[in-house]
């Protein structure tokens, strides 16, 4: 199960099935053209993203990449992906974390996955990913967030934060 998870993490963290090897090698040391992910704002930023990467471990995360600081000119922080999040770890599922971390929470079935989505405190966005077009359509009126994207998501535009996101219109 554990190869196959580093597989779709690795996928869900660059949209591309065959990152593993591009996520060990990317380019970080420079603010030049050839790195492809940026560093975290402040040092302080990143040491929280870690602390929160290292608690979800304590608290029965796995580690599928990433997980450690860059040593080097700026704030850089290897893409991670946790794996087996469950609702009551402290770091991973219950706080918004400001960094490249996809925590990885499995679901029993839609209905599960609903569950899980309306456990957050935060609903500033979420993604459903289906071919299932009725999915598409009843699945978003379900969850409690300020905007669902549906095998997508824009980067850039804003849109109504819900219950306690930092982020969005009504927090502008």
């Amino acid at each position: 199960m554990k190869s196959e998870l580093t597989g779709l993490a690795a996928g869900a963290v660059s949209g591309n099935p065959s990152t593993g090897e591009l996520i060990k090698n990317y380019p970080h040391q420079t603010p030049d053209e050839s790195t492809t992910i940026g560093p975290i704002a402040r040092g302080d930023f990143r040491d929280g993203v870690h602390d929160q990467v290292v608690r979800s471990i304590a608290s029965g995360a796995e580690l599928l990449l990433g997980g450690n600081k860059i040593d080097g000119p700026g704030y850089f922080y290897e893409p991670t992906a946790l794996a087996d999040v469950r609702p009551g770890m402290a770091a991973a599922f219950a706080e918004e974390v400001f960094g490249r971390v996809a925590a990885i929470t499995v679901a029993k079935d839609v209905e599960d996955a609903i569950t899980l989505a309306n456990t957050s405190e935060f609903g500033l966005s979420g993604d459903l990913w289906t071919n299932d077009i009725t999915q598409a359509t009843e699945v978003p009126r379900r969850l409690e967030t300020g905007g669902v994207f549906i095998n997508g998501y824009p980067a850039t535009r804003p849109f109504p934060s819900w219950l306690r996101a930092r982020m969005g219109l009504a927090n502008r």
